[in-house]
């Protein structure tokens, strides 16, 4: 096991929670680090032509058509600074996960990772330690995961600066579709069907950008999460894709559970009502960044097939509401409608 760094300490009942949750939800996918990539990844788009499948068909990762083959690839990078100044070992760990999440939501299986150790400070001994404290992280993840490494160098790379911290980095993930057909979107298809999420929700905001952009805590914890029961999640989510049960599925990461379901209605303008846990702070619900989570839709017929199936792999879920046709609903309280949200979402950059 990799020795994990001691954080700093945080008590969620310091913050108080948010007098207007709209107004809350709609500042955080309005920031820089939030708020859609649109305009950088059409850039790409036009440089790979109809290779690129994710242009009809937003994923979580994006998909490359193997022209020829009833196969795809997928390509993701992962990496965050928030983590990786809390606890360089679990940001590691936690920026594994994340791409081998946004991996399995897209219907494909991790064949590869790929990364350069972080930068660090020669006059600074805090840095090195950081920096292989990270490479190791990354290495145990990918043990557990059995996810094969491609890397150029092992020993961190030297960088002068006056930061008494390595720089973070992100990593990269190459997945493989092994059938097409199989591919999953992120975004709901029909009004009407039911959405789930799969993984165990916290009371927690640790690290979250809610709580270092809008509350302006930028020291805390990284938040919550569990590889073995990471690693039980991909497994299930690797066998439920091909079965054909679910309509979408989007990971749970930077941004919360709203964010990744703002992400899902975009692409068709559709909207969602849903009903937060009653347990967990509703901030914590809604924005908290905790891992092992997976938003998915189920169409009506095939809700039972998808319930009987988690429930005999033992992984836990939550009903959360349904699609609707274009407003968006948070116990009760309208947040406005999906295509007001998208201006906000896509225009910021």
């Amino acid at each position: 096991q990799t020795p994990m760094r001691e954080s700093s300490p945080f008590d969620i009942n310091s913050i108080p929670e948010p007098e207007c949750l709209r107004d809350t939800a709609m500042q955080l996918i309005s920031l820089p680090n939030i708020t859609s990539k649109r305009w950088i990844s059409e850039q790409y788009d036009s440089m790979i032509g109809n290779a690129n499948i994710g242009i009809n068909h937003p994923a979580s990762a994006a998909i490359m058509n193997l022209k020829d083959s009833h196969r795809a690839l997928t390509l993701t990078v992962t990496g965050n600074p928030l983590y990786a100044s809390a606890n360089p070992d679990e940001a590691a760990i936690i920026s594994v996960v994340q791409a081998a999440r946004n991996t399995v939501c897209t219907g494909a299986s991790p064949i590869a990772l790929s990364f350069d150790p972080p930068w660090a400070t020669p006059s600074i001994p805090e840095t090195k330690e950081d920096s292989c404290s990270f490479t190791q992280g990354i290495r145990l993840a990918c043990d557990k995961l059995e996810i094969p490494i491609a890397i150029k160098e092992s020993t961190p790379k030297l960088y002068d600066t006056k930061s008494s911290q390595a720089t973070s980095t992100s990593i990269g993930m190459l997945g493989i579709i092994k059938n097409k057909n199989n591919c999953l979107s992120i975004a709901f298809k029909e009004k009407g069907h039911m959405i789930y999420l799969i993984g165990k929700s916290y009371n927690n905001i640790s690290s979250s950008v809610y709580l270092a952009s809008l509350i302006g805590v930028s020291i805390s914890p990284a938040p919550p999460f569990d590889l073995e029961t990471e690693r039980k999640l991909l497994k299930k989510m690797a066998e439920l894709a091909p079965r054909n049960i679910i309509a979408s599925a989007n990971n749970v990461s930077t941004g919360g559970l709203f964010t990744a379901l703002i992400e899902c209605g975009i692409p068709n303008c559709m909207g969602f009502d849903i009903t937060t846990d009653a347990e967990i702070r509703t901030d914590a619900f809604l924005f908290g960044e905790s891992q092992g989570r997976i938003v998915v839709s189920v169409p009506t017929p095939k809700e039972a097939d998808f319930i009987d199936f988690m429930m005999d792999n033992g992984v836990p879920i939550t009903t959360l509401g349904h699609v609707t046709k274009s407003e968006v609903r948070v116990d009760d309280v309208s947040f406005g409608f999906m295509t007001d949200i998208k201006t906000i979402f896509e225009k910021r950059i």
